[in-house]
């Protein structure tokens, strides 16, 4: 995490995580555990609550359902005080100003910040890459367009990759 500190040990921080992932949910759990008066906020692209990718597979693959891959409750949030501004991505930072700007406009002062979006799918630099029913697998709605294009397919699936996401059992 980045910022200038603060000096006055009464003073209450503002912590902002960009990412709501399970690195984003635990290094919020850790803050909460050591600073009970900072004011937490999750930034998010995504309209649900934090799951856990490594269970996209699963998910595709009709073995749980999407309740099954939250790691992080409504109640969760609010038992940790945790402000979730979801469905709003980042689109920009002003290190100087201390503050992240969403999309829709909003301005998040931050005496600490920290970046937990993981990684992106890389596409392949391979003739066909865009083709109906070539799926990069990142969030629920990529996982959402494979189950559709499984419903309608009747050829072998090939996985190309070697993260947590692409590995997991199906």
């Amino acid at each position: 995490m980045r910022g200038k500190a603060k000096t006055s040990p009464a003073a209450r921080l503002q912590y902002v995580i960009v990412g709501n992932s399970a690195a984003g949910i635990s290094a919020a759990r850790q803050i909460r555990r050591h600073d009970n008066r900072g004011r937490i906020t999750i930034l998010s692209d995504e309209p649900a609550w934090g799951y856990s990718r490594v269970l996209l597979p699963l998910y595709i693959a009709g073995k749980i359902n999407r309740n099954r891959m939250i790691i992080a409750s409504r109640n969760d949030y609010a038992a940790l005080r945790i402000r979730l501004l979801a469905n709003d991505p980042v689109d920009s930072i002003d290190p100087r100003g201390q503050r992240v700007h969403t999309r829709k406009g909003i301005g998040i002062p931050y005496d600490r910040l920290l970046i937990a979006t993981g990684s992106s799918p890389r596409a392949l630099d391979v003739p066909g890459n865009d083709l109906p029913g070539v799926h990069y697998l990142r969030k629920v709605a990529d996982a959402e367009g494979v189950r559709r294009g499984l419903s309608s397919s009747r050829g072998p699936v090939l996985v190309v990759g070697g993260g947590l996401v692409s590995v997991t059992t199906l």
